[in-house]
């Protein structure tokens, strides 16, 4: 009986070293798990810092793009501006002209008629002026 007894001995401590090398392997095993998984967060956490730096360049580059492109439209509303008030003081002019134009008009025609009607005071008075030009522009 002391054959079973040294045999479940021996079996024990069998099962002993056995799981105590058991628990050594799961223990390296978890050690290379940790480290690879430190590894992945680091390389994870280096992705998400470059992901910040470009997300910060992109914003930085907007604004700059979005400053330059108010200042152009805040150019371009000054010349727009320039431009209209230009045309209206262009038109004002057209408008004094055309308005001179068409008073000498009726003046040389009443003169003409009045010389055709034989009037010769008015005739000679007007000395039958010269048929008044256009305005520029027409």
């Amino acid at each position: 009986m002391k054959r079973p007894i040294a045999l479940a001995l021996v079996i024990a401590a069998s099962l002993g070293s056995a799981s105590y090398a058991l628990a050594q392997s799961t223990s390296a095993n978890e050690t290379a798990e940790q480290a690879q998984t430190r590894s992945l967060n680091a390389e994870v956490a280096a992705r998400l810092q470059a992901a910040d730096r470009k997300e910060a360049a992109d914003a930085a580059a907007y604004t700059e793009a979005l400053a330059r492109y108010e200042a152009e439209v805040a150019r371009y509303n000054a010349r727009s501006a320039h431009v209209a008030q230009s045309l209206e003081v262009r038109r004002d002019n057209i408008d004094h002209e055309q308005d001179l134009y068409n008073q000498r008009m009726a003046d040389w025609r009443a003169t003409v008629a009045a010389c055709e009607a034989g009037d010769r005071v008015r005739c000679e008075s007007g000395k039958a002026p010269a048929q008044p030009t256009p305005p520029r522009g027409h």
